[in-house]
C-alpha cells in the first residue's frame, strides 16, 4: 500500500479522489499545499489548475513543489508551469479521469529505472486513454437459425407488479 498526498482544495473533488484512490492507496488530502517538505509519501497529486482557480498558489509555493523529490503526477492545463528540470514529475491535462489517474499515478510509483531507462531532464506527459466506440449488436433477427430455442424474451421472464412499476403488458407493447 502506497502512501499518496492528495493537494486539491475542492471537498467535491476530493471525495473523487479518495474512491479512485481507496482502499489501494492510503490517501492524505491537503486543501493547501503543506508547509513541510513531503518526504514520507510515496507520490504526490497536486491539482495546480484548481489551485489557481482558488487563488491558493504563489510563485513561491510553485518554486517549493518544484524542490520536492518526491514523485508526482501535476494536474494542470498550463503547459508552462512545471519546469523542465523537474525530474519526478507526471503531468496531467484537465479534465481528468480515473483511469488518466490511475495510470499517471503507477507510473510514479514505478522505479525511475523502469519507466525511463534513463533519466531525461523533461517532465513525462501521460495522456487520457481515447475512448472507443462499442460494436454494434447483432439483433436476434439475424442470429443463426440453429440459436432459436436458446433464447428468452424479457415477457416471458417479466411478472406483472414488478418493483420498477413495468407490466407485461408495457413490454409487450414497446418491443
Amino acid at each position: 500500500m502506497s502512501k499518496i498526498l492528495v493537494v486539491q482544495p475542492d471537498r467535491m473533488l476530493q471525495q473523487a479522489f479518495m474512491l479512485a484512490l481507496c482502499p489501494e492507496h492510503e490517501v492524505q488530502m491537503f486543501p493547501v499545499l503543506p508547509d513541510a517538505t513531503p518526504t514520507s509519501f510515496d507520490a504526490a497529486i497536486i491539482d495546480v489548475a484548481a489551485l489557481r482557480e482558488y487563488e491558493s498558489l504563489t510563485a513561491g509555493d510553485l518554486r517549493a513543489i518544484q524542490t520536492w523529490q518526491v514523485p508526482m503526477v501535476w494536474i494542470d492545463s498550463d503547459v508552462a508551469a512545471l519546469s523542465a528540470d523537474h525530474r519526478n514529475a507526471l503531468r496531467l491535462k484537465r479534465p481528468v479521469t480515473k483511469e488518466s489517474l490511475l495510470k499517471a499515478l503507477a507510473e510514479c510509483l514505478r522505479p525511475a529505472s523502469i519507466t525511463n531507462g534513463s533519466q531525461s531532464s523533461n517532465p513525462r506527459i501521460v495522456k487520457a486513454p481515447t475512448k472507443t466506440k462499442p460494436k454494434p449488436r447483432k439483433s436476434a433477427a439475424s442470429a443463426p437459425a440453429n440459436n432459436e430455442g436458446k433464447f428468452i424474451e424479457l415477457v416471458d421472464v417479466v411478472k406483472e407488479g414488478t418493483a420498477t412499476g413495468i407490466t407485461v403488458a408495457q413490454v409487450k407493447s414497446r418491443a
